[in-house]
């Protein structure tokens, strides 16, 4: 399959003077409690992956597990224009989803946004605004439940149009939108052997 970007409509850009700000804040020195913990300048979206893989970007040095709170970081690493939205993602340690971190932000100069995380950190953004990430259906355009309920795939689909439609290679399960593997797609019996006639 050939990879395909969808690129969104000339962004709403902050000016110069007025970039997203982005400060943790909470106790002790350092952003504790993530294996994984990025920023990412979004300018694109590739509908064949998901996860981090299926948004095209830049990451950012200053968002990583470890990094310092209370400093203030200018988001300045790429031109103005050269980027639609900030995405700030994370994954706790052991991995439970219910904790992951998503915060999308648009470019929005005066307003100010804060989340609040499991760990007990606050991540405040200035020049910025939140943007929502809204469900899709149980395969939704052909898709696997690790497509649909993926917010970062979600948000790709949402900030930079629909996605073609997608044959799937097995039936989805109606319950679930996995692909399905109960006995409703079993194969079909094999052929008798012959009969050898004496």
């Amino acid at each position: 399959m050939s990879s395909q970007l969808v690129l969104g409509g000339l962004p709403h850009r902050p000016e110069p003077e007025s970039p997203i700000i982005l400060e943790a804040r909470g106790l002790g020195d350092r952003v504790a409690g993530w294996d994984y913990l990025w920023a990412k300048y979004v300018w694109g979206f590739h509908p064949e992956h998901h996860c981090a893989n299926c948004l095209a970007v830049r990451f950012s040095k200053w968002v990583r597990p470890g990094m310092p709170l209370r400093q203030p970081r200018v988001f300045d690493e790429v031109a103005p224009g050269r980027w639609k939205y900030l995405y700030v993602c994370g994954i706790p340690v052991g991995g439970r989803w219910r904790d992951n971190l998503h915060f999308p932000l648009e470019p929005a100069p005066g307003e100010e946004c804060s989340v609040l995380t499991f760990a007990g950190v606050t991540f405040h953004a200035q020049n910025a605004r939140p943007l929502e990430i809204r469900p899709l259906p149980k395969g939704y355009r052909g898709r696997s439940w690790e497509f649909t309920t993926c917010r970062n795939w979600r948000f790709g689909v949402q900030y930079f149009g629909p996605v073609p439609k997608q044959q799937a290679s097995r039936p989805l399960c109606r319950r679930c939108g996995r692909p399905a593997t109960s006995g409703r797609t079993r194969a079909a019996a094999p052929p008798a052997p012959a009969r050898r006639e004496a």
